[in-house]
Formats: structure tokens, sequence, C-alpha cells
């Protein structure tokens, strides 16, 4: 193998992870947010719960 291909499939592997990590990146974003969105939801329950009970 030449060296010229061994640096092409290093460089497609290199996209492969970047493109890999910036996905699980975006999956961790994603879930992050919906963790957050049901803590605030969570919060307004709570709320509303100790509303109704007065």
């Amino acid at each position: 193998m030449s060296e010229k291909q061994v640096f092409n499939i290093n460089q497609k592997l290199f996209k492969q992870l970047n493109d890999w990590q910036e996905k699980m990146e975006k999956k961790e974003n994603a879930k992050a947010e919906i963790e957050a969105n049901n803590e605030v939801n969570r919060k307004k329950q709570n709320i509303d719960d100790a509303q109704k009970e007065k």
C-alpha cells in the first residue's frame, strides 16, 4: 500500500470519526434538553398540584 493510499484511508477514517462524534454530541444535547424540559414540567406540575390543594 502506498503512502498516498494510507493517507486517503486515514483521512476517510478521520472524517467518519468526526461525523460520529458530531452525531453523538447532537444526541447528547438533545437528551440534555429533554431532561431539562422534563424537570421544568415536573416543577410546574408540583406548583399546579400545590395550588389545587389550597
